[in-house]
């Protein structure tokens, strides 16, 4: 006897997955009855979760990172060292010493302050994040002996010095 269907229809058919089957709801009351040791766990980490939200803000309270004379007394060390480093002479062998430590120095000095809402403002920090920003990129860029051109060398001084008044005007 023939077969009614069409060959296409029969190959349709039989490359067509089976329907997955319909899945259970069920309660949370039902799925800790099954597992126990799951809802004490549950139970176990909510506990502790509680507890340390109720601990950690007297735990994590962030400390000030630091007093304005201690922003002042760190800006002026930087301001010293970018600017002895950056008037040093090409053939001189210690720039590169030189480079990398106002690069260790210029880093920290960064990662301290920038996260200062209070410091953000200041024309001193302003001054001073853009001419570390000048210098880094520079020697970044170039390498530690690359002497730093002069537009770029009087720019950064300048803004060295408007950072230094700014601190002591207390800006």
């Amino acid at each position: 006897m023939a077969s009614l269907i069409s060959p296409t229809a029969a190959a349709a058919a039989a490359t067509q997955k089976p329907p997955t089957p319909l899945q259970s709801r069920t309660t949370p009351a039902a799925a800790a009855a099954a597992n126990p040791t799951a809802s004490t766990a549950r139970r176990n980490f909510l506990s502790l979760s509680a507890i340390a939200l109720i601990l950690a803000p007297a735990a994590a309270e962030p400390a000030l990172a630091a007093t304005d004379e201690e922003y002042v007394k760190e800006t002026e060390e930087v301001i010293s060292k970018v600017k002895s480093t950056i008037t040093l002479d090409k053939g001189d062998p210690n720039v590169a010493a030189a480079v990398a430590e106002l690069r260790e120095t210029s880093n920290s000095w960064v990662a301290k302050y920038r996260r200062e809402k209070s410091l953000l403002g200041r024309a001193s920090f302003r001054d001073m994040y853009s001419a570390l920003n000048a210098v880094s990129g520079h020697y970044i860029s170039f390498g530690p002996t690359a002497p730093i051109p002069a537009k770029r060398r009087q720019r950064i001084l300048e803004e060295m010095d408007t950072a230094e008044k700014a601190l002591l005007r207390g800006r």
